[in-house]
């Protein structure tokens, strides 16, 4: 099951390094020695009282409820009976409106998320985009997973999503002094109100509505407490159509986008048997890249099965030369680890679709195409990549079938 949390450090030593310049750093570097210097390292008795009443172990979480339910999500590393999880189990297999059971893996990546936006919309375009029983969304993924789920109707607003021009200043100015006195480095303002814009109650219902038809949408978190990979069933939370279900909803949306240290981490109400508990949510990159389980194909459709990931990423970068100096030379290491855990993921998810003879294909970005900041929103490198997206799925040339 493609949920690890092994790299975890790993993976959010470099979503941190990738936030900065050479030159950020040494600013940086310079303020906290000059923090230090001045403050030392003092504590408040406030966020002392804040973690104390936020204590819960491992057993409390997994039998907490949400929304007074304990079937809107669930933890991977649990081992989970997929079949029961889905629903299917009772229910049967979900009609296939198109003959064949298809599920979708979007995957972290920032801006480069317009590469998938790309690819959905250029199969579209081509007539060859199934209709998806499963989509799966990490990070970047999470923000197109719901649109991506519905349809084809919403490739104009996933377009415009990822190339116009609201995504302009959606990140803001990042403050470095609040960042180093415990806060986030970014408000997260902006990126509310886009999820208040697009995450409408006219979308809940559309989903809710295709949770009865047996279809399914999963969000992946990180709970930051306890390092678990939470994945969200967001049909089951969309299907209950109040308002509770649609705030959950868009805080789960958050969550999956809030890279922690720049987004400071979302906050979930949540009851345990021995009482209420406030969970810290965030972005599911920092525990697995992308979310894929192979098991969840009930049994009498794995003939008719297909999986593919959309990596927003590079596999294979290109080879460049490397400054002789610590910053650059760790920020490298760390990328590479990262990348390496990537792939070993892809490569695990490729193996268990294998013993299950469901065929399984994958598209990324190519090894020559610049990398850029998780948060590095430059709307004209966003539409170049869409185009590149969109282009080769039109041409029949986005998806791998070999093991990476």
């Amino acid at each position: 099951m493609v949920s690890r949390g092994e790299l975890s450090g790993f993976k959010f030593l470099d979503n941190m390094l990738r936030l900065f310049s050479w030159t950020q750093i040494r600013g940086l570097m310079a303020l906290a020695l000059m923090c230090l210097t001045l403050f030392g390292c003092q504590t408040t008795s406030d966020s002392a009282a804040v973690e104390s009443k936020r204590t819960y172990d491992i057993a409390s979480l997994k039998s907490a409820t949400i929304l007074s339910r304990q079937n809107l999500r669930f933890f991977p590393s649990s081992g989970q009976d997929m079949s029961r999880l889905t629903g299917w189990a009772i229910t049967g297999t979900p009609r296939l409106e198109d003959g064949t059971f298809d599920m979708l893996a979007l995957s972290s990546g920032g801006p480069d998320g317009a590469f998938g936006v790309g690819v959905l919309n250029g199969l579209s375009a081509a007539g060859k985009r199934p209709v998806y029983e499963v989509v799966t969304g990490i990070s970047t993924g999470a923000l197109i997973a719901p649109f991506a789920f519905i349809g084809p109707k919403y490739d104009y607003l996933l377009k415009s999503l990822y190339t116009g021009k609201q995504i302009e200043g959606l990140i803001g100015a990042p403050n470095y002094f609040r960042a180093l006195a415990g806060g986030a480095l970014y408000q997260p303002d902006n990126l509310q109100d886009l999820i208040q814009t697009q995450i409408t109650r006219d979308l809940m219902s559309e989903i809710g509505r295709l949770n009865s038809q047996g279809r399914r949408l999963y969000v992946a978190t990180a709970n930051l407490d306890a390092d678990e990979l939470t994945v969200w069933d967001m049909t089951k939370i969309a299907s209950l159509g109040d308002e509770a279900s649609l705030q959950l909803f868009r805080q789960i949306i958050e969550a999956a986008i809030s890279i922690p240290g720049a987004f400071a981490p979302v906050r979930i109400a949540s009851m345990s048997p021995s009482g209420p508990i406030e969970e810290l949510h965030g972005d599911g990159a920092v525990l697995a890249n992308f979310y894929v389980d192979p098991d969840m194909v009930p049994d009498d459709a794995v003939a008719k099965a297909n999986i593919e990931v959309i990596i927003h990423n590079q596999l294979k970068p290109k080879p460049e030369a490397q400054k002789a100096s610590l910053v650059p030379l760790l920020k490298k290491s760390v990328t590479s680890l990262s990348r390496s855990s990537m792939i070993l993921l892809l490569r695990q998810a490729w193996r268990e679709a294998e013993v299950r003879n469901i065929p399984f294909k994958y598209a990324n970005l190519p090894p020559q195409w610049p990398s850029v900041s998780a948060l590095d929103i430059d709307r004209g490198y966003m539409n170049k990549t869409y185009e590149l997206g969109y282009g080769l799925a039109l041409d029949g040339a986005v998806w791998n079938s070999v093991e990476p």
